[in-house]
């Protein structure tokens, strides 16, 4: 395949989006000169093999994209998974994952991608399992809390949940009842999914007053 000039890779990247090294040495960009341009400041190396032309700002899903090629395990959750599902007022000012006990987020690795990343560290690989689904984005699969579960994390990692230590806790009340009401009122889901993921979670207990409480409001049949 014929090589690609600096100029036709600046001009296929104008649009400022992310580009994976795959798609780009399919256009015909080796990676001497893609080292070449991010040493000269023509681009940026986002996480593990992802591009981005200087001073562009990532959209959500290309950040997402960069921070799970860079940690595969990671899901995303709480307030990134709200804002994703569209059941929360809130705009975080961080992207939030859950990840494996053992792992860290690098300082470098939030430079990288433009953004701040909270972690929430697990132990259990049911954290990992109950309700998390997938997407694509860039070539690269996302993992993110379905609605039911975020709402569910909204709570386990809320000041509401008293055997969360308090100096743990991610959310505040009224975030996590936001979410809630947008949950149900969206159509989101529904009462009974909540009620088996807290239960395989095992915070049904926990929640229940809350469930109770949205229940009542919500009516029959949700």
């Amino acid at each position: 395949m014929t090589k690609i000039s600096v100029a036709n890779v600046l001009g296929y990247m104008q649009d400022g989006a992310i580009r994976s090294r795959e798609e780009l040495e399919s256009k015909g960009v080796s990676g001497a000169m893609l080292s070449r341009m991010v040493k000269n400041g023509l681009l940026v190396r986002h996480a593990s093999g992802l591009y981005q032309i200087a001073g562009a700002e990532p959209d959500h899903r290309e950040q997402y994209a960069a921070l799970a090629k860079a940690k595969p395990d990671a899901v995303f959750i709480l307030f990134t998974a709200a804002t994703h599902h569209g059941i929360t007022q809130v705009m975080p000012g961080a992207l939030w994952v859950g990840i494996p006990e053992n792992q860290r987020i690098p300082r470098q690795m939030q430079a990288s991608i433009g953004t701040e990343i909270s972690a929430v560290r697990w132990r259990r690989p049911i954290n990992f399992e109950v309700g998390v689904e997938k997407f694509e984005a860039l070539g690269v699969t996302i993992k993110v809390t379905n609605p039911a579960r975020t709402v569910v994390d909204m709570w386990r990692y809320s000041t509401l949940n008293k055997v969360l230590p308090p100096q743990h806790a991610r959310v505040d009340e009224e975030s996590f009842l936001d979410c809630f009401s947008l949950f149900l009122n969206s159509g989101a889901g529904t009462i009974a999914e909540i009620s088996r993921v807290a239960a395989d979670l095992g915070v049904a207990k926990g929640m229940m007053p809350h469930i109770k409480d949205f229940g009542f409001l919500a009516g029959p049949g949700r």
